[in-house]
């Protein structure tokens, strides 16, 4: 009787693990999905012959974790993890 409470325990505990891993996986594979459009975006804008460009540092409880930024045409502005081009906002995205 021991043994079955003890292996239900165990097999409960594996699941649990499994499915946060998953989890914490998939959230990993959206923030890329998420830079990587940003990135492409930034490209396809900046090849229509920009006038004006802006860039801002991800910065993430005092440590610098990477860059965003954008191109446009007639008003880029930046700010704290946030740029912002021909009224387009680029965000800086922190995966937990």
């Amino acid at each position: 009787m021991k043994t079955k409470i003890l292996g239900g325990i165990a097999i409960v505990a594996i699941a649990v693990t499994v499915s946060f891993n998953v989890t914490l996986s998939n959230k990993k594979q959206d923030n890329t999905s998420m830079l990587a459009l940003a990135n492409v975006e930034a490209l396809a804008q900046s090849e229509g012959g920009a006038s004006c460009t802006a860039s801002a540092n991800c910065v993430h409880d005092g440590k610098t974790t990477g860059s965003v930024g954008c191109s446009g045409k007639t008003l880029c502005l930046s700010g704290i993890n946030t740029v912002s081009c021909d009224g387009i906002v680029a965000r800086c995205v922190f995966a937990f």
